[in-house]
């Protein structure tokens, strides 16, 4: 097991980072949309390659989840103010924490280098796919989408797709009808799951090996006994 010192050495500095990204994206947009979309995209920069320097899944979800926290912290400070709710709060740190799950798992499937990019292509499909994208397939991918999920839980500060960048490159909500997530669930549940299944192997193998590790130290019967 990992001493709780070791723990709290391992989560210091995504903490830090990740404040000051937080900090970086509350300065550059204020209490606006972009307050609840912008640490998601900047998480995404920086978990994996954090969490790839991690040998342990424990340290690597520590790692994780202190980035988490931090983005939660800021969110929850906005929840005395007049415009977020405490219900509201708990929903957008749901899809950040599963999110940042799948975005964690990844990494140890995988690279670093290969969950940024996948994590960048997954938030941004909205503008890529603006050339073949159709109203079927915006039907699968919007529910389960982290941005549009946090911006349905916050309304009330617009609509991500109709700010004027947005607007201006991506077909949503022109050529191809949609309408944000009516539920965070759907976002929650395939990302949690995603998580899950890729973390399920290297659970496993740490389990088998911490399991052997026990054996070896236990003591031998004595025969004569």
């Amino acid at each position: 097991m990992i001493a709780l010192k070791n723990l709290l050495h391992i989560a210091a500095w995504p903490f830090v980072i990740a404040a000051a990204a937080t900090s970086q994206c509350y300065a550059a947009a204020g209490e606006t949309l972009g307050f609840y979309l912008g640490p998601v995209f900047a998480v995404t920069l920086i978990l994996p390659v954090m969490a790839a320097s991690q040998t342990r899944l424990l340290g690597a979800a520590v790692v994780a989840g202190s980035m988490v926290d931090v983005v939660g912290i800021a969110w929850l400070l906005v929840v005395f103010g007049p415009n977020l709710s405490f219900v509201q709060w708990l929903a957008c740190y749901l899809v950040l924490a599963a999110y940042a799950l799948a975005l964690m798992a990844l990494t140890r499937a995988t690279a670093a280098w290969i969950a940024v990019i996948v994590g960048i292509a997954w938030l941004t499909w909205p503008v890529w796919t603006a050339s073949f994208l159709n109203i079927t397939l915006a039907r699968w991918l919007t529910p389960a989408h982290p941005l549009m999920a946090i911006n349905a839980v916050v309304l009330d500060h617009g609509v991500w797709l109709e700010q004027p960048l947005m607007y201006r490159y991506s077909t949503l909500g022109d050529d191809v009808p949609y309408a944000l997530p009516g539920s965070i669930w759907p976002c929650v549940l395939v990302h949690g799951a995603i998580g899950l299944l890729l973390l399920a192997p290297e659970w496993w193998r740490a389990r088998g090996r911490s399991q052997r590790r026990e054996a070896a130290v236990e003591p031998t019967a004595d025969p004569l006994t």
